[in-house]
């Protein structure tokens, strides 16, 4: 018998029948029964590439690579596509967090997925000392700071140990100019310039 089947290489994934026709023998009566050819969904890995923003900075587009598309099957064939997505918001602290794939549906693949990471540096703080005055033989003012570059509601009270302002001058130094200097200062999400 001739056998056939409308399925080819680049035939989706489902059910085609196989068909038996013609045939013959002097001695037995050909009884064709017709079979069945599955095909199966193939893999396709997907992985989000790994990223690095710093803190306060709103999360990038994540992109992601596909693996083991068939023949000349690409990204603009997947039915559904999956979505990169992370926990990570853009008040997250400085640290690593995962970027998942999920959802998507294709007609002829099955999805496996591999999480990327999301890195959050620090942001830069820039801290500088303000400029005061006082007059001679008086106690010298508080020595304040000012703080360029907090991200989105931080302030000066979210700074986990912040510098200190000292300056040479005392009640009794002559009039002229002294530095005012900033030493220490350290916090999980800022990198402090000073």
């Amino acid at each position: 018998p001739n056998i056939l089947t409308a399925a080819v290489e680049t035939s989706d994934a489902g059910n085609y029948p196989i068909e038996l026709s013609g045939g013959a023998d002097n001695n037995y009566e050909l009884n064709l029964v017709d079979g069945i050819l599955t095909i199966h969904k193939a893999t396709l890995t997907i992985t989000p590439n790994d990223v690095a923003r710093t803190y306060g900075v709103v999360n990038p587009i994540f992109q992601v690579n596909y693996s083991g598309f068939k023949e000349n099957d690409d990204l603009s064939l997947i039915d559904t596509k999956p979505i990169a997505s992370t926990i990570a918001t853009q008040a997250s602290g400085v640290g690593e967090y995962p970027i998942v794939m999920k959802d998507g549906l294709d007609n002829n693949y099955d999805f496996a997925f591999t999480n990327g990471i999301l890195t959050v540096t620090k942001s830069i703080l820039t801290v500088k000392a303000n400029d005061i005055t006082k007059a001679f033989g008086y106690i010298n003012p508080i020595l304040s700071l000012v703080y360029n570059g907090f991200k989105g509601t931080d302030d000066e009270e979210d700074i986990d140990t912040p510098p200190i302002a000292t300056t040479v001058a005392t009640q009794e130094s002559n009039t002229g100019v002294y530095l005012i200097t900033l030493t220490g200062g350290i916090d999980n999400n800022y990198s402090l310039e000073i």
